[in-house]
């Protein structure tokens, strides 16, 4: 119970009243939780400056913010826990993108060697894991909801990021079959490193599109890079494949140097929609973006399919 002091009749009298019916609040008044924070310390701080003679009007407004208050300081997740997850979160990415990296290239193509064919279904399978994401983003969702008082939302993508998210998808689809295409008519080595030139195309791509300027070592990785893959075309014939003509040696070739150049203007064109975004990027957000992006890419080459009848 709340304690007032008022003045009647030439003594000192507490009256008491009984604690507010707490309501728990709407969404948009609990989407900004540093705001009610300072609100409640704002009022507290000028009724502290003021004798204690209160209405209960405004005492009961203390009592609420008090109380909600107390609720965003026991939600708050811990610096050091935060910080803690952030790194497992990033060593799982990471080690991730080293499996992925490595055995995917492998498995490509010892799949051309032991017969098979079906290139758009090779190219399905680069994104076609993404309902992995979807498991994520819905243990994300329930951490959120029980960690907050009040109704979360579902997705933070808005409807112009998730066309812009879906859009780049198709993209990545036509890449992965272009490096597809490739794959099946080059060994691992020549493709890998055909492939690595995707950083070179990268900072062009970002010098133009995100204004990143040059540095010595990207200068220097271009150059190297650009060598290499000049020496790969002029020494070719000691590394092709059998049942490999030089026109297919050379398709290969352009196709996975073209996959590079494409995937080299995909990576800043993300850094640009992330700058196009006007919302806060969180960890949730990008992994949104990725599942939109996966989805699209993994539909554009199931049309593929169905066009080649890979299904029969």
């Amino acid at each position: 119970s709340i304690g007032l002091t008022s003045q009647s009749k030439g003594r000192t009298s507490l009256l008491r009243a009984g604690p507010p019916t707490i309501r728990c609040p709407t969404t948009s008044q609990c989407t900004n939780r540093h705001t009610a924070h300072v609100s409640a310390t704002q009022f507290a701080l000028s009724i502290d400056s003021n004798p204690p003679l209160m209405s209960i009007k405004h005492t009961r407004l203390y009592y609420l913010l008090h109380q909600k208050n107390m609720e965003i300081e026991s939600n708050q997740v811990p610096a050091p826990a935060a910080t803690h997850l952030k790194k497992w979160l990033l060593l799982a990415n990471s080690l991730s993108l080293a499996v992925g990296s490595t055995a995917g290239p492998l498995l490509q193509r010892l799949y051309f060697l032991h017969g098979g064919n079906r290139r758009w279904f090779s190219s399905w399978l680069e994104t076609g894991g993404w309902p992995i994401m979807l498991i994520l983003l819905l243990i994300s969702y329930f951490r959120r909801r029980r960690n907050s008082g009040c109704r979360t939302p579902v997705f933070f993508m808005t409807c112009r990021l998730a066309v812009a998210s879906a859009a780049l998808g198709v993209i990545t689809g036509f890449d992965d079959f272009m490096y597809s295409f490739g794959l099946a008519y080059l060994p691992v080595s020549t493709s890998s490193l055909l492939i690595s030139t995707q950083l070179a195309f990268t900072a062009v791509s970002a010098f133009l599109l995100v204004r990143h300027k040059f540095t010595p070592f990207s200068i220097n990785a271009v150059v190297l890079l650009s060598i290499g893959s000049a020496v790969l075309g002029l020494h070719s014939s000691k590394d092709r494949p059998k049942n490999v003509n030089n026109f297919k040696y050379y398709l290969g070739f352009a196709l996975t140097l073209g996959a590079a150049m494409l995937y080299g203007m995909i990576l800043p064109l993300v850094e640009l929609m992330y700058r196009k975004a006007k919302q806060t990027i969180t960890y949730t957000l990008v992994m949104e973006i990725q599942m939109v992006m996966s989805f699209s890419a993994t539909a554009f080459c199931t049309v593929g399919m169905l066009v080649n009848n890979d299904f029969q």
